[in-house]
Parts: structure tokens; C-alpha cells; sequence
């Protein structure tokens, strides 16, 4: 926000004043510099001098407007000039991508207001005219008093629009923004890309007490960036300044503070009558004509609906968190150095679910953060900063029977083994350079490495396999109980690490009352040793629910790749007239991934983004805003697609009966039944054996990038000096999106031969609603066929989806009182719909995290009746932040979130109890009726938290102790349920069976907990 104050009896345009800025360096997102702006008498000069030395000298214009873009966010001293003599000196913070006003000429200045010994910036209650884009800037001010968890996405979810992620992704600590899926959002630290490198799904975050500001992008921001359709979180670290500065903080989470979650018990609901192939209930017992067993629908255990699923009482999280730092001058006004360091450790407890055996586990999840920033200011005209950030996350732990008291905990029963250890290692360096060549040229050049090592771990080195599913074993096969030494399928990779490199150049350049920003804007993701493998001998057991039937799994998804992604763009800031702004810019995207040889298996060249947007001044004394913007953004496909895509993947089953186990859980008396249709008699569902794909016959030829269109139109007013009301409306329609297609007979159909002689794929990956063209190599010529299928002959139509739908239709309101040296407050409330028939590039529903690879589109049953509410729907939002003075040392603030229910999912087979393509229970077909996701909602979720802050006079404002309580009503309602509806013994089909499981909360919010912290600043 631009001012603090209306500014009575001046009128000129603060629109025009601030598009001074275009002439000295636009701010966008991502940035790390902001501008300052303002009025003074023509001919006086404007020195701005920042914490740290760096100073700008200025003049103003004939019509008495300046301004000073491209600086670095911090504390700066504004002082104006006629000659040598002073005029007038203001104290101002520059936020990130922001214009700030500091006025000479009649304009009121900017404030801060001493709260005693709490010092509270006032922002005031003017619009920042300058801005077309929709973001929320929270600075460390912010971050120091509110009740948020230290976490960029609790950050982020402080902004309109957001919600929060599956708890099956991230570790539940993912946003989607605007209806779009977590993976598609974009994290930045310090103006470079720090987003997963492998899925895209979450990114790093610096130590809590290093955030200077973070911008969280909802939507319109620049052509300058891209490689994002849904938000973005951007970080600014702190750095050092010419006062010395050092500190810590000890911040603990009692256990005996914490609530628990609730227990979870399996639902219980009245199943429908009838039959599950409806037919007459006189053929119960029969198989009917499509070979479906007919059987009324009856549960997997009946003795299970209403029992206890999971005992949570004991489950509770506690955490304790050391931070110091130190920054400070190397060199007075010239170079400087800020160094920080966080160690935390979250310790919880784990119960599993009652069937067949409860076990607990004890799990200790240590974390390291640093954080280090040089800035060299080498003269007024050039800046160096150096960046440099580590982030060590591993966890390990023990379990235990549930019950007998015998373990160390007290409570609990015989020791079952190590908990699988987790290992992540992140080292992160940034250099950026800036050249301010002249008043109306100047360059920057940006370089950062992002490394990760992301080992998979093991819990035991044990040569057995897995046991999965011992619940279906027959009792009498092991009256003395099981021995199961193999605690985990998952087998170990530890040479797995990741890469990042990136450089961008950015030119901006002011011409007449233009503003002409262009550049390049590279970045290269490797990885190496990416994906699963099977532990023990390479393969585990999954008994079925017959009791006679079991199955040996073979899985081993290992991969190496890399995605190349340049860009190139153009922007241009043209202030039409004196109160209205226009930014158009352009975008080139080219998006190459490539397998472990370096080939290429999808090339997406010259994607052209355009983008527009526009803000009027409507009374040319910012207090009313007329913006709005419309634009289109593209999404790579992440390095995680080439994992079971473009690199060989094993995943196939050997199908035997058995009489009996031996004591660790293996079947004993097999008899092998083989699949005829295969080699080795094997079944895979997407003809996975290990094969190496041919890298051009992996995706359909000139396959387009999946990407997002965007119309936002917004009005602020700033109805009285200290009241801002605003309105949004905002709309996006996804184009076009990328999965994987499996009923890929049609290719073959359509080749010479039946194409005998022809190598074609499992699934390929293609554009869904559109024809795609499919080249398949001849195994005996080498030569490749193109074959062009419409969608209709790819099986998609009216009857089920012709073309991928995914829309997010909102209308944002709020209202805000900016603090006045007592309280101040902010609402936003949030009318949204997002419908469609794909989320985009995972699903929240079935925790799927096959990056444009899931079930979706696989083929053209699973798309019927997939036109609903998106997991990411939540029809209403309200949000409230603020903060209250109520005496001189003590500030009480609080936040509240009021959400409308989750979408809620019954996946089913299809009609009649059938399984035409394979799947099992995962069609949108729920006891024989039609089942559109999001066909009824959970419970409406309510969130809480209030602290209170106290910084006694007595330690002279630099002691502070501060007291939060999150989810004070200790809501603990459900945010995700289980959506599969049915198990089966039958082959090829149901059998009516219906999993006592179906409908259980899997994530639910997270119960009341109390953080206390105290810190000192010098």
C-alpha cells in the first residue's frame, strides 16, 4: 500500500508519480527490489540512503514527480533537497515488488507507531496504485507477532484464494492457488527457483526468523517469470546493515500442552438393497450374463463398521527449535554480511491402524537450516550479493506392539524394529549482480545452484520380502503368530540427488513514458537415481482377500533425467496518460526433457505467453483503483514424468495359490498360474517389464505444454483514512493438460500388420480432447509410421469427457483497517467454484503423485461421469487477522480460517459391477449409480489461533516473550476421505464387496497446540 493517509487538497494522479518507477526499474514477482516514489518541488533532488550504505540520488521532475526503482527491500532514509539545505527527511521500508511513497510536497508522511516497547510499522490505508497483479507481501514485522507456523505455505495460506494441500502430498504442507494442483506453483528464495526439482511439489523455505518478507502471487504477475499456472512464494532473506545485529530464540511445543487427534473409527451407513449388478435378487448365487458374480451388497468384515480403525490418542507432535544470528558491517556503507543458524526437532507418535495387529512408533525428525547473505555495495552504480543456504532433513525412529507395557515407553508392547529413516540434504547458492548504468538504463544478471541428495533409507537390511495384506492369511496357517523382519516394500536408493542450475538476465531500459523490460530466463533440473525399488530379493508378497489366491510383485521404477527450460520475453510499461497504467509483455517458453542418454522424448518449443494488465486511478488520488489483467501461463513437465515414462520400469505380478506361510509370512505350497498373453507369464497393467522405451515414441508428436488462462478485474477504495474495502473477480479456464493414455490398441490397429512388427507402448503420454500423432518405429525396418488418432478414436466423447475441464471462478471481498498505533484487523472473504473433470497434473483424491501420469485419461471408462467439484474446491472462505495494543508492553493477535467442507469421492466398478478395462474399484460409479466427484461435501472446518506478545521495558524493547495457541477450539473435523468403494475376489469384476474402510477420514486438521517462545534482539 502506496500511502499512509488520504492526502486532502492534492490531486495530481499518484498513479502518474509512481510510474516513475517504470522509468528507473519495474518490480515483479519473484523480485527482490522494490521502488520508492513520491512528490517534491521541481528542481529539488531526492537522496535515498538504505541501511546498509547503498545511496541514490535523484531529481525531480517539472511537474514535481520522482522516482527511484530496482532497490534492494529494506529500511532506507528519503531526504529531499533544494541545494544544500534540507527540506525534509522520511524513514521508510521498501517491500518487495511494491512501490513505496515517501511525498515532500503536502503529501502526509510515512509513520511508524511505538507501541510502547512494540514497534509496529504503519502501513496506512492508501492503494498502491502502481501494482496490476494480486499478491500479499507479510514482512518479518508481520511474521515476528502473528500466530503462524513456520512454514512458507502457512505464509502463504494468510493470502485469499489458497487452500491447503492433500494431506498425501508434501507431508500435508502443499497449497493450491486458484483450483490448480500442488505441483504447479513456483517457490523462490532471493529471486532464484527453488522448487522441488523432482515433482514440483512444495519447495525450500528459509530458517522462520531469516524472512525478511515473502510475496505469495495469486495471480497477473509479469511476463518476467513463468513455469507456474497456479501461485507463487517468493522469499526475501534478511541481510546485514551498518548497525550491528545478533540474537536468538528458543521456541518450544509442549507435548504436555498438546491435544491429540481424534480416533478414527470405521464408518457405518446402511447399504442400499438389491444386488451389485442389478439384477433380480432371485439370481443371488448365479453369475449373470456379463460373468458377473450376483450377490447382495455386503461388507469386506461386517463386524468392522463402527469398531475403532485407529487408536490416536497418544499420536501427539512436539517440537523445540534453537535460532541465532549475527549481521553486520565487514566494511562500513560498502560491504556487509548477515549469518544465520536454526536447529529443530519434531518428535512425535505414530499408531497405526487396528487390522491385522496395532503397532506405535516413535519417530524423532531432526532439522538443520542455514542461512548466509554477502552484499557488497561496490559503488552507488554497481551491487554484488552472495547467497548461501543448507537445510539438512532426516528422521528415524522405533516401533513397538501396541499394548503389554514392556517397552521403554511404558505403555507399550514387544519391540517390532527400526522405523524407516528418512535423509534429505539441500545446499543452495545465489549470486546476483546489478549494474545501474544511468538514471534510465541498468542490467542484472542472476546464477544459482540448487543441490539435493535424497537417499532412500532402510530400517532393516533384511534378504526377506515384504509381507502385504497378512489380514487375508487364514488364522490356521499361523496359530503362532507372524515373524515379519521386512518392515517396508520399499527398497533402498542411495545414490539419488538432484541438480538445479539457473541464469537469468534482466535488461530494463525507460524511453519517452515507456518502460521496456526484456531477457533470458534459463533453468536445467538433473536427477540421478530417481524413483522406487522393491527391497529384500527384488520382489514382496500381497496375499488377496480369498485366502487363497496371492500375489509376487515386481517394482523397480529407477531413473535418471533432466528438463531444460529457456525462455526469453519483452515487457513494456507505458503510462497511457497521467492515471492509467498499461503493461503488456510477452513470453517464449521451450521446455525439453530428456532421458538418461540425454535424448529428448518431449520438446515443447516457442510456447508464447502474452500478458496484459492494466491500473487506473479513477480519482487520481489513489483512492480508488479500477485493475484487472488477463494472461496465459505454461507448465514444464517436471523430471518425475520420465519415472515409469521415458526410463525402463518394472511393474508386473506372478499370480499363485498356496496352502500355507512359514513364519515370516511367505506362502508356502504354491502353484503357479501364468499369464498366457506374456512372456513371462507375468500381468501388468501397463505392460511394464522392464523394457527400455524408445525415447520418439514415448509422447505424441508436437505435444503442447498444459497451461492456464487468467482474467482478473479487481476495484480497491479507500473509503476513509483509515479504511480500505476492496472486490475482486477472477477466472480461469485450464487449455490444454498432459497424461498418460493406456488403450493404446488403436495405434497398433491402425499400422501395417495389426502391427505385428511394431513396438508400441503401454501408455503413451499425450494431449487428452485433441488428435494426437503417435510414431512408431518398425522393429525390422527401423523405420517409424505416424498414426493420427482423433480423440473419439482414443475412446473420448460426449459419453464421458471430450476435452479436459478445470475451472476456478471466484469473487474475492475484503476490508482492512491498517494498524494505528492500537489495532488492526483484515478480512477476506471468498466466493469460489472450481469444477471440471481433471485437477491437472496429480490427484488429491486417490493420493496419486504421478506427475501428468495419473489415472485420469488412461482410458475412456474412467473419464465417465468425472465432470464434478475438484479435491481443491472449497465453495466458501473466510479469513481474519489482526492485532490489538491493549497496554503498552502486551500485544494480543490472532487469525481465524472458516472453510466449507472438502469434496468427498466414491470410487466404485463400473456398471453392473463390471471391470471392462482392469482397474478395479475406480471408476466414478457408486453402488451401480452415477458418482461425479465433489457429489456431496464434508463438514464446514473452523480455525482458530490467538497469541499474545510481551516485550518488557525493563530489557529495553529487546527481550520478548510471546505465547501462541493454534486451533484454540481444538477442531479436529476431516479434510480428506477414503474414496474407494469396493474390494473383490472375483476376477475381471466386483462381487458386491464393500470395504469397511470406504468413507474413513484419512487426514483430518490438526489438533490445538501451544507454542511458547522467547527471543532477544541486540
Amino acid at each position: 500500500m502506496a500511502s499512509n493517509s488520504i492526502r486532502s487538497g492534492f490531486k495530481r494522479s499518484a498513479l502518474t508519480v509512481a510510474l516513475g518507477l517504470c522509468f528507473a526499474g519495474t518490480v515483479h514477482a519473484q523480485a527482490t527490489t522494490g521502488t520508492v516514489y513520491g512528490n517534491a518541488a521541481p528542481g529539488e533532488t531526492i537522496t535515498l540512503v538504505s541501511d546498509t550504505g547503498f545511496a541514490r540520488t535523484i531529481g525531480v521532475d517539472s511537474s514535481g514527480r520522482y522516482s527511484a526503482g530496482n532497490l534492494p527491500v529494506g529500511n532506507y532514509t528519503v531526504t529531499a533537497k533544494k541545494g544544500d539545505q534540507v527540506v525534509g527527511t522520511k524513514q521508510i521500508l521498501v517491500k518487495v515488488s511494491s512501490g513505496t511513497e515517501a511525498s515532500f510536497a503536502g503529501a502526509a508522511a510515512n509513520t511508524s507507531n511505538e507501541l510502547g516497547t512494540i514497534t509496529v510499522t504503519a502501513t496506512g490505508a492508501g492503494i498502491d496504485v502502481t501494482q496490476v497483479d494480486s499478491r500479499t507481501v507479510i514482512t518479518a514485522k508481520d511474521l515476528a507477532v502473528l500466530p503462524v507456523a513456520h512454514s512458507a505455505e502457512a505464509i502463504a495460506l494468510l493470502a485469499p484464494g489458497t487452500v491447503k494441500g492433500s494431506g498425501y502430498f508434501g507431508n500435508g504442507s502443499t497449497v493450491s492457488f486458484g483450483g490448480a494442483g500442488v505441483t504447479e506453483n513456483a517457490y523462490y528464495i532471493n529471486g532464484f527457483n527453488v522448487s522441488d526439482p523432482l515433482a514440483n511439489i512444495g519447495g525450500l523455505g528459509l530458517p522462520y526468523g531469516s524472512i525478511a518478507q515473502q510475496e505469495t502471487y495469486t495471480g497477473g504477475y509479469s511476463a518476467m517469470y513463468g513455469r507456474s499456472d497456479g501461485g507463487v512464494i517468493s522469499q526475501v532473506g534478511k541481510r546485514g546493515t551498518n548497525d550491528w545485529h545478533f540474537g536468538g530464540q528458543v521456541s518450544w511445543r509442549p507435548k504436555a500442552l498438546a491435544s491429540a487427534p481424534k480416533n478414527i473409527f470405521y464408518p457405518t451407513a446402511n447399504l442400499p438393497g438389491g444386488t451389485n449388478t442389478g439384477d433380480p435378487a432371485s439370481m443371488i448365487g448365479t453369475t449373470n450374463a456379463n460373468g458377473v458374480p450376483v450377490k447382495a451388497w455386503h461388507y469386506d468384515n461386517a463386524a468392522l463398521p463402527g469398531s475403532l480403525y485407529r487408536d490416536r490418542s497418544k499420536d501427539k507432535l512436539w517440537n523445540t527449535t534453537y535460532d541465532a544470528y549475527i549481521g553486520g558491517p565487514l566494511v562500513p556503507d560498502k560491504l556487509f554480511f548477515f549469518l544465520s543458524a536454526e536447529k529443530s526437532k519434531d518428535s512425535y507418535v505414530s499408531t497405526g491402524t487396528n487390522v491385522p495387529a496395532t503397532t506405535r512408533s516413535y519417530i524423532d525428525s531432526p532439522s538443520t537450516k542455514i542461512y548466509g547473505k554477502i552484499d557488497w555495495n561496490i559503488n552507488d552504480s554497481n551491487i554484488f550479493e552472495l547467497t548461501g543456504i543448507k537445510e539438512n532433513d532426516h528422521s528415524q525412529g522405533v516401533r513397538y506392539n501396541d499394548g503389554g507395557g514392556t517397552s521403554s515407553y511404558g505403555t507399550d508392547g514387544a519391540f517390532r524394529g527400526n522405523a524407516t529413516p528418512t535423509k534429505q540434504d539441500t545446499f543452495v547458492y545465489i549470486a546476483k549482480y546489478t549494474n545501474y548504468l544511468t538514471d534510465n538504463l541498468n542490467f542484472s544478471v542472476t546464477y544459482g545452484k540448487d543441490v539435493v541428495h535424497n537417499p532412500t533409507m532402510l530400517a532393516v537390511a533384511s534378504p526377506l520380502p515384504f509381507i502385504a495384506n497378512t489380514q487375508y492369511i487364514p488364522t490356521a496357517y499361523y496359530p503362532g503368530g507372524l515373524d515379519l523382519p521386512q518392515v517396508s516394500s520399499g527398497g533402498g536408493t542411495p545414490n539419488a540427488r538432484m541438480q538445479v542450475t539457473g541464469v537469468r538476465f534482466d535488461v530494463q531500459y525507460k524511453i519517452g513514458s515507456h518502460q521496456i523490460t526484456g531477457g533470458i530466463d534459463d533453468l536445467t533440473n538433473n536427477a540421478v537415481g530417481q524413483g522406487a525399488a522393491t527391497s529384500g530379493p527384488g520382489y514382496y508378497w500381497s496375499y488377496r482377500p480369498n485366502g487363497v489366491n496371492v500375489r509376487q510383485y515386481f517394482f523397480n521404477t529407477q531413473a535418471s533425467m533432466s528438463v531444460v527450460q529457456k525462455a526469453i520475453y519483452v515487457e513494456d510499461n507505458w503510462q497511457v496518460t497521467d492515471r492509467f497504467l498499461l503493461k503488456a509483455g510477452l513470453r517464449s517458453d521451450d521446455f525439453n526433457n530428456k532421458n538418461s542418454a540425454g535424448q529428448s522424448y518431449v520438446h515443447e518449443k516457442h510456447q508464447i505467453a502474452p500478458r496484459i494488465g492494466f491500473a487506473w486511478d479513477m480519482k487520481g488520488d489513489s483512492t480508488m483503483k479500477l485493475f484487472g489483467n488477463v494472461g496465459r501461463y505454461y507448465l514444464a513437465l517436471p523430471n518425475e514424468v520420465a519415472i515409469r515414462g521415458a526410463s525402463p520400469s518394472t511393474y508386473y505380478y506372478q499370480n499363485y495359490t498356496y496352502t500355507g506361510v512359514d513364519a515370516h509370512g511367505q506362502p508356502t505350497g504354491l502353484t503357479y498360474f501364468p499369464n498366457p498373453a506374456t512372456a513371462n507369464g507375468g500381468f501388468s497393467g501397463n505392460n511394464e517389464f522392464g523394457q527400455v522405451p524408445d525415447p520418439a515414441g514415448i509422447a505424441a508428436k508436437s505435444l503442447k505444454p498444459q497451461y492456464n488462462d487468467e482474467a482478473i478485474l479487481g476495484l480497491d477504495y479507500q473509503f476513509s483514512k483509515k479504511w480500505v474495502a476492496g472486490a475482486k473477480v477472477t477466472y480461469r479456464k485450464l487449455g490444454t493438460v498432459i497424461d498418460d493414455w493406456c488403450a493404446t490398441g488403436p495405434v497398433a490397429g491402425m499400422l501395417p500388420g495389426g502391427g505385428a512388427d511394431y513396438t508400441v507402448p503401454g501408455c503413451y503420454i499425450v494431449n487428452p480432447g485433441r488428435s494426437n500423432t503417435f510414431h512408431v518405429r518398425n522393429n525390422v525396418t527401423g523405420q517409424y509410421t505416424d498414426v493420427i488418432l482423433t480423440n473419439a478414436q482414443m475412446g473420448f466423447n460426449s459419453s464421458n469427457a471430450e476435452k479436459p475441464i478445470r475451472k476456478y471462478e471466484a469473487l474475492d471481498l475484503y476490508l482492512e483497517h491498517p494498524f494505528d498505533g492500537k489495532w488492526q484487523y483484515r478480512v477476506d472473504y471468498t466466493f469460489s467454484r472450481n469444477p471440471g473433470n481433471t485437477e491437472g497434473q496429480v490427484r488429491s483424491d486417490i493420493g496419486q503423485t504421478d506427475v501428468s501420469k495419473t489415472e485420469d485419461w488412461d482410458y475412456g471408462g474412467l473419464m465417465v461421469n468425472s465432470y464434478g467439484y475438484m479435491a481443491n474446491d472449497r465453495r466458501h472462505a473466510l479469513r481474519m487477522r489482526g492485532m490489538y495494543q491493549f497496554a503498552p508492553e502486551w500485544l494480543l493477535t490472532g487469525k481465524l480460517l472458516v472453510q466449507s467442507g472438502v469434496p468427498k469421492n466414491c470410487l466404485g466398478y463400473f456398471f453392473g459391477d463390471t471391470d471392462p478395462i482392469g482397474y478395479g474399484s475406480a471408476y466414478h460409479t457408486c453402488y451401480n449409480q452415477a458418482s461425479p466427484p465433489g457429489k456431496t461435501h464434508g463438514p464446514w472446518t473452523k480455525q482458530l489461533d490467538l497469541g499474545i506478545v510481551y516485550r518488557p521495558k525493563y530489557f529495553n524493547k529487546k527481550l520478548t516473550a510471546s505465547l501462541d495457541v493454534f486451533n484454540i477450539t481444538n477442531d479436529r473435523k476431516p479434510l480428506q476421505y477414503d474414496p474407494t468403494l469396493e474390494t473383490s475376489s472375483a476376477s475381471g469384476s466386483g462381487d458386491g464387496t464393500v470395504r469397511a474402510a470406504y468413507g474413513l477420514p484419512l487426514f483430518s486438521q490438526a489438533p490445538r497446540y501451544v507454542q511458547l517462545s522467547v527471543s532477544y534482539d541486540y
